[in-house]
């Protein structure tokens, strides 16, 4: 399905408003992730059995159909670079600069990544200690929070209120 999805479904819909929130890091709600499966099935890409497979994707500590899907299409590049901007502003070290970029290209292609990962190569080849070689305890911890919410964002939540 993954194949069929990514060559014949996902260059159309990438201009659905669905698609644009998953690639965005925006939060899914519960009717994005219906509306996704919709535009997959009527698309013919997957059956009713392909989905409910894709349901039970895990990846980066999260699961579920939107987990799938934006393993597949990945997050855009502007929009995560939005997020971790604090991270690279004034007065950031080369090693640190080169860090998140490093977490953005991983993001851009895979969509997510598991906190985990950032504590091993290619991460660590700067500083053996990973983030925490080259930011202070709280803005490790606020860098790893914000890698747990982009993850979980693409889950899908009965929660409507990023609705735009």
């Amino acid at each position: 399905m993954e194949t069929r999805a990514r060559k014949n479904v996902l260059p159309a819909a990438l201009l659905q408003r669905p698609v644009k929130r998953l690639r965005s890091g925006r939060p899914l709600t519960k009717l994005d992730i219906a509306e996704l499966e919709r535009m997959l099935l009527e698309a013919g890409v997957g059956s009713n059995a392909d989905i409910e497979t894709a349901r039970n994707t895990e990846a980066a500590q999260v699961s579920g159909f939107g987990v799938f899907l934006r393993s597949i299409v990945g997050l855009d590049r502007g929009a995560i670079q939005d997020h971790f901007a604090d991270f690279i502003a004034d007065g950031a070290s080369a090693d640190q600069i080169e860090f998140v970029s490093m977490v953005i290209e991983h993001l851009t292609r895979n969509g997510m990544i598991d906190p985990g990962l950032v504590y091993k190569s290619p991460f660590t080849d700067l500083t053996p200690d990973g983030p925490d070689g080259l930011f202070t305890d709280d803005e490790t911890d606020l860098f790893l929070a914000r890698l747990r919410t982009l993850n979980r964002s693409a889950e899908g939540s009965d929660d409507a209120a990023d609705v735009g």
